[in-house]
């Protein structure tokens, strides 16, 4: 191991309730290499869970043992829009057209199209039972241990919580849950960062980490949007915000971090 990743390991990977873990980085490959991941998304109607107009329009989930690459099944479904959101959606149609919305502000609408919610084949039930069909497919891998994994898994796992609190469903075991976002930050950018440095001026930029170092630090910071990370790592992007898309290409993404990780020490 090089002097510049020995200043990097100590990190955090899991975020929000679940549990806590400090891995250095070959400690982070071993947890996540040889298990069942259940890579997760969802869609809303906004940040905050807690307003009259909460709602999780989509929800995906994709299994892979990560021991053999082999998908193990997936969940995929869609919310029946609800009286709350449907007032709501008008009362910011009328705000538009008075134009007394703020400009840089999404509305409800415009969330809907950014996620292709009334695009493709997803099946469409009321929330209720979404999301206890979400909570069945991940239970049924409780014996193999699976870690959850997402992108900014702290508002997902924040979703999914009030979701299953609003309509008396049994709150989420205690799985782990690893972010994709803290990796990325605490991880990957870190490597890149001294993997630069080591070059000393004489990176090919052709090269791997030429490629990932443009597509994650665009403006001379560093972006863990999920569709920088997929180009840094050649993952299709195409599909971007659909949550069954999401949850794929962060399969994708969190696969070849692994084996560029795996390369580095």
């Amino acid at each position: 191991m090089n002097h510049h990743l020995k200043t990097i390991i100590k990190s955090v990977i899991t975020e929000g309730k679940i549990e806590r873990k400090k891995f250095d980085l070959k400690q982070l490959v071993d947890f996540i290499k040889n298990r069942v991941i259940i890579f997760f998304d969802t869609e809303t109607t906004g940040l905050d869970p807690r307003r009259s107009f909460r709602l999780i329009t989509e929800i995906a989930a994709v299994a892979y043992d990560t021991s053999t690459g082999q998908r193990l099944g997936e969940y995929s479904k869609k919310a029946h829009l609800t009286d709350p959101v449907k007032q709501r959606m008008e009362k910011e149609k009328q705000r538009k057209e008075k134009g007394e919305w703020p400009k840089d502000k999404p509305t409800i609408e415009d969330l809907l199209k950014m996620t292709a919610y009334h695009e493709g084949d997803v099946p469409y039930e009321e929330e209720k039972e979404m999301m206890k069909g979400f909570l069945d497919f991940v239970n049924s891998f409780a014996d193999k241990n699976p870690i959850l994994v997402a992108h900014n898994a702290k508002f997902d796992m924040y979703q999914v919580g009030k979701a299953l609190e609003t309509h008396g469903l049994p709150k989420m075991p205690r799985y782990n849950v690893a972010d994709s976002v803290v990796i990325a930050r605490e991880y990957l950018f870190p490597l890149l960062v001294a993997q630069e440095k080591e070059a000393k001026g004489t990176l090919n930029p052709e090269s791997e980490l030429a490629h990932l170092l443009k597509a994650v630090r665009p403006q001379k910071r560093f972006s863990a949007k999920l569709i920088s990370l997929g180009q840094g790592f050649k993952v299709d992007t195409k599909h971007w915000h659909s949550a069954i898309a999401d949850t794929e290409q962060l399969a994708g993404i969190l696969a070849r971090m692994i084996q560029f990780f795996e390369s580095s020490y």
